[in-house]
């Protein structure tokens, strides 16, 4: 899950073209720290990390050659580097990779109000979701061949979908209240498919279902990131986030607007007539781009492909796209967008033997041991 990414994230990269054993060539270098989800919360955590940076600058020049900068650590439990706070200054200048990308924390993350996320010098990556599904479950043998094949036997007949857990008591700053404020305003409207799974638990197979039957998917936070946006991108049910003051992963890069929808709480009242008035032909753009980009979210050449088609493994992946940004800030200015229905090839070629998941090449999976998830 993405709690491992240390492990297969670090894999992928050290047995990639971009890796080098030379520091002196080097643009980055990536750091093997565990993160505060294992190496414990609070002083403990923070601990760990500083010692490690002291042994580093004690054997290698590097880091006060260059203040900490050009040096990359994966943080990706649900608060990456929230639970850091002030308390490590020497890693001001240093790039972190992680799954939550809050800006403004106020205090959402554990009472903590550092910003967790801060643009252009960390980098936001899409979590491995997918993978936890299972190699042989249903939702990942039939629903994914139907969408590739444009034969889901579907129809999107609700105008939006979402099922998870509303609200936690005593946390009121959950999913900043968007999941809550959604569900108080059009619970009992027919065009929205929207279930407590606290009050009225959900089979697998339905909750992917629900994504299959709606042309809107509701992809709020929870504790931390939002994992529905990317199961929405999975389904090609167009994303309706509701996520304030949060960057998407490759956002710099990627143009979030045209495959998604960005609202904000106050939006919720008047939700069902802004995602009315999208007009059938704006919809179907939306749905193309959506149809482009979903590649750039999967972790394909670490797992293995979802999607049979030959042309699907030579689109860049989560991998790629990652190594596409890191490259072009360590060649300086701006990181432009990219149009992501223009075909081009993947930096770091997938293997010519990948097979279908859970084919991971020269990588034991824990991932596939889980049969079934519901997101909370």
């Amino acid at each position: 899950n993405s709690y491992q990414a240390q492990i297969w994230l670090m894999e992928r990269i050290s047995r990639s073209k971009f890796y080098t054993s030379d520091p002196e060539k080097a643009d980055y270098f990536l750091l093997p720290f565990w993160d505060l989800a294992m190496t414990g919360s609070g002083s403990l955590g923070v601990n760990a990390i500083h010692n490690n940076i002291q042994y580093i600058r004690e054997h290698w020049p590097y880091w006060d050659r260059y203040n900490g900068g050009k040096h990359m650590v994966i943080l990706p439990d649900d608060q990456g580097a929230c639970d850091l706070g002030t308390s490590l200054p020497q890693l001001a200048n240093t790039t972190f990779i992680q799954i939550n990308g809050l800006k403004v924390n106020n205090g959402r993350s554990r009472g903590v109000t550092n910003p967790c996320y801060v643009p252009k010098k960390d980098l936001i990556i899409p979590p491995p979701f997918g993978h936890r599904l299972g190699p042989t479950h249903e939702l990942v043998n039939r629903p994914f061949k139907k969408i590739a094949e444009n034969s889901t036997g579907q129809t999107r007949d609700k105008l939006l979908f979402f099922a998870g857990t509303v609200a936690l008591p005593g946390m009121a700053a959950y999913s900043g209240g968007t999941r809550d404020l959604v569900v108080s305003h059009y619970l009992n409207d027919s065009m929205f498919h929207l279930v407590d799974i606290k009050k009225k638990p959900m089979s697998f197979e339905d909750y992917a279902l629900g994504y299959l039957s709606a042309k809107f998917c509701l992809a709020p936070s929870g504790l931390g990131w939002g994992i529905r946006t990317f199961l929405a991108i999975f389904y090609e049910c167009i994303p309706v986030i509701i996520q304030e003051n949060v960057e998407m992963p490759y956002e710099e890069y990627l143009e979030w607007s045209a495959f998604s929808i960005r609202l904000e709480n106050k939006d919720v009242p008047s939700l069902k007539e802004k995602l009315m008035g999208i007009s059938s032909s704006k919809y179907e753009e939306y749905q193309t781009s959506l149809k482009c980009v979903w590649s750039r979210f999967q972790w394909t050449s670490i797992f293995g492909a979802f999607r049979s088609e030959a042309e699907h493994l030579e689109r860049p992946d989560a991998f790629s796209t990652m190594m596409e940004i890191l490259s072009r800030r360590a060649r300086g200015g701006e990181v432009e967008k990219v149009d992501s229905c223009t075909k081009q090839p993947a930096l770091d070629p997938l293997p010519s033997d990948l097979c279908e998941f859970p084919c991971a090449p020269g990588i034991p999976s824990p991932l596939q041991t889980v049969p079934e998830y519901m997101p909370p």
